[in-house]
């Protein structure tokens, strides 16, 4: 975890809010790429870039589920 008993003050909480709403945007976009080349039975795929978009997609999670602890234990801190 980035922080470990940090208490983050609302500017910083509303900026961490704002970088999860974008990193989610940025996994639908690699879930619709996925996708896309998926479906295409005639195109050559290189399964090395479904692979590099997986752990894309493996990466962005654990750093939303990260932020999500960070914003919620500072919650909890300030109440």
């Amino acid at each position: 975890m980035i922080y470990d008993s940090k208490i983050l003050n609302s500017k910083e909480l509303e900026a961490l809010a704002l970088t999860r709403t974008e990193l989610n945007k940025i996994g639908v976009n690699i879930n619709q790429i996925a996708r896309t080349l998926n479906t295409q039975k005639e195109a050559k795929i290189d399964t090395r870039l479904l692979k590099i978009l997986e752990n894309l997609q493996e990466a962005l999670t654990l750093l939303r589920n990260d932020i999500k602890m960070i914003c919620h234990t500072s919650q909890g801190l300030l109440k």
